[in-house]
């Protein structure tokens, strides 16, 4: 895993640990 700052669906920063194929998705909205 991997620590990343990363907005989840309801436009919230998260910080924290997520596997790293979750990476491939993020920018899709």
């Amino acid at each position: 895993p991997i620590n990343m700052l990363y907005f989840n669906g309801k436009e919230q920063i998260i910080y924290g640990k997520i596997p790293a194929m979750v990476v491939d998705r993020c920018g899709c909205s």
